[in-house]
């Protein structure tokens, strides 16, 4: 679990892209990202694709892997402003399916409002419906003690 979270902290997630058939992933990245950053190249880059489609009639959202974390960290600081916020592209950061199921079955247990992210990947913060709190939760044993 640490070392996906850690592999995928230069992740980001694109969602909104048009898409064409036979497009170049990266060219379409790398063209979107120019709107907000107009300096940066397809060289920040890692990988980019599609991911599979969920739903249809809707572009398929895309993976982007960027060579260096900082090259994230600078997209992240733009990702929703302007351009990419008027024509409805969302830009977020990649979650582990491991992190993502384990916060699903602390949301699953009773009496709990909901769950936040709490520092490291591990770690959980939860809500209860009396509007208590309990920080650095890491499993949904721990609630039911």
């Amino acid at each position: 679990l640490r070392s996906e979270a850690y592999s995928g902290r230069a992740t980001a997630i694109l969602t909104g892209v048009p898409e064409s058939e036979g497009e170049d992933v990266v060219s379409v990245v790398v063209d979107t990202i120019k709107e907000v950053i107009p300096d940066f190249s397809a060289t920040r880059l890692s990988t980019a694709h599609r991911n599979k489609n969920k739903f249809t009639g809707k572009p398929r959202s895309i993976t982007v892997v960027f060579s260096k974390i900082t090259d994230k960290d600078t997209f992240s600081d733009y990702r929703n402003q302007g351009p990419l916020r008027t024509k409805k592209i969302g830009a977020y950061h990649y979650t582990p399916p491991a992190v993502l199921t384990r916060k699903k079955e602390l949301e699953d247990c009773d009496k709990v409002k909901r769950v936040f992210f709490d520092g490291p990947v591990k770690m959980f913060s939860v809500k209860f419906e009396d509007g208590t709190f309990k920080r650095r939760v890491t499993n949904a044993r721990e609630l039911r003690e």
